[in-house]
């Protein structure tokens, strides 16, 4: 964000006041992107943790919803700070859930 210094009120010759102080502020404002990701929910003790498995971020809350906004939160601010090499390097375009059965003794 960008302040510009006030610009001084004119006067008319008689010395009236003709206008208010001014102040522009000029904003750059980045274009936004979405991405949708996965987010997968574990519960752990008495909260949840969570984790998106595209970008290997996690996190957690003591109910589901707080996990998934906290979760939303860490992935968002990853996003911001990291090197576009490193979200590159992180990223996993195909995630696929799936449940299966396992045998066991």
């Amino acid at each position: 964000m960008v302040l510009n210094q006030p610009k001084a009120a004119a006067e008319n010759q008689s010395g009236v006041f003709l206008g208010l102080f001014a102040t522009v502020v000029s904003v750059r404002v980045k274009a936004m992107k979405k991405l949708q990701l996965t987010g997968l929910l574990e519960r752990e003790g008495d909260g949840y943790v969570s984790l998106c498995p595209e970008l290997d971020v996690a996190s957690q809350g003591s109910t589901m919803d707080e996990a998934l906004a906290n979760l939303r939160e860490a992935v968002e601010l990853f996003l911001e700070t990291a090197s576009p090499t490193e979200v590159a390097k992180r990223c996993h375009s195909e995630v696929i859930v799936s449940r299966f059965e396992a045998t066991y003794a």
